[in-house]
């Protein structure tokens, strides 16, 4: 990693009060950060009841958020940070490519591409079943489909305009037109997520690189870690794309105190940003743009 760009943002406000949720995006980047992670949920992992609103219940639009009980929707919030902010990227980590079909997403994103002037990144993996079940999805063949929506995207994108056809299991396209034309920059960045042999080939092939969070992501075993990535190099410079311009973004849960005995006492309570001063950064390294 030496020589690369080491950037830091903070995850957005997704939960009510609107008002708040959207004050906290320009906040954001008035305060620094270097990029802001919108993620996509519909529920949280936590029984309900249990994560409050993870800001000062004083002041409910500081930039300091984490998971609670609502969400508002990704692409949406996305938006918001497209037309309320200027410089500051915008990461939605994580969304999956399977509840919403390829061409319904890749308008959506060209759209957020736009929007952003060109601030966008996707972090992409093959869902959770929390997403799926209780709403009456079904998850099936998540790799295979996830593969196959991001062939689709870039054959939409790419397109210009002209109608292409392109074979599939689950998404045929027959003549299918994209009229939305590429961003002066490219198409949003891609980052994938998840782990085994198929993601580590598609974040070298098709994507601009990794996301993963720590430790846990790597299992505490960083020496598995260094593999890893060496492979995604390696599957990068196979497909004739540069190896060391690919990202590898690490979300790492932080709490941010007066002292370390405050932080210490933070870190062990259930949801630490209630109420108190709390911050999830997350950090990447980078060479393009």
């Amino acid at each position: 990693m030496s020589g690369k760009k080491v950037k830091f943002g903070v995850f957005g406000n997704e939960f009510p009060p609107m008002d708040a949720a959207l004050k906290s995006l320009p906040r954001a980047e008035a305060q620094g950060w270097q990029f802001i992670d919108l993620p996509d949920q519909i529920m949280s992992t936590h029984p309900l009841g249990m994560l409050t609103n993870p800001v000062p219940a004083a002041d409910p639009s500081a930039p300091t958020s984490f998971y609670g009980d609502a969400w508002f929707g990704s692409m949406e919030m996305c938006a918001a940070a497209a037309v309320l902010t200027e410089n500051i990227e915008i990461l939605l980590a994580v969304i999956d490519p399977l509840r919403r079909s390829p061409a319904v997403m890749a308008q959506g994103m060209m759209t957020l591409q736009h929007m952003s002037k060109g601030r966008m990144t996707f972090a992409i993996g093959a869902g959770e079943e929390k997403q799926f079940k209780p709403f009456g999805e079904v998850r099936s063949k998540p790799f295979a489909r996830l593969e196959d929506a991001v062939s689709i995207w870039k054959t939409l994108w790419e397109s210009g305009g002209e109608p292409v056809s392109r074979e599939s299991e689950f998404w045929p396209l027959t003549d299918a037109i994209f009229p939305i034309p590429m961003w002066e920059s490219g198409p949003p960045e891609l980052l994938l997520v998840g782990g085994g042999p198929r993601i580590q080939r598609l974040a070298g092939t098709v994507g601009n690189g990794w996301l993963t969070y720590l430790p846990g992501g790597a299992g505490c075993d960083y020496d598995w870690l260094a593999g890893y990535i060496r492979g995604m190099k390696e599957h990068a410079e196979k497909a004739g794309n540069d190896p060391d311009a690919m990202r590898f973004n690490a979300q790492v849960v932080t709490v941010l105190a007066e002292d370390d005995k405050i932080a210490w006492e933070l870190a062990r309570h259930r949801n630490p940003g209630s109420g108190h001063r709390f911050c999830v950064g997350v950090g990447w390294t980078r060479t393009r743009r």
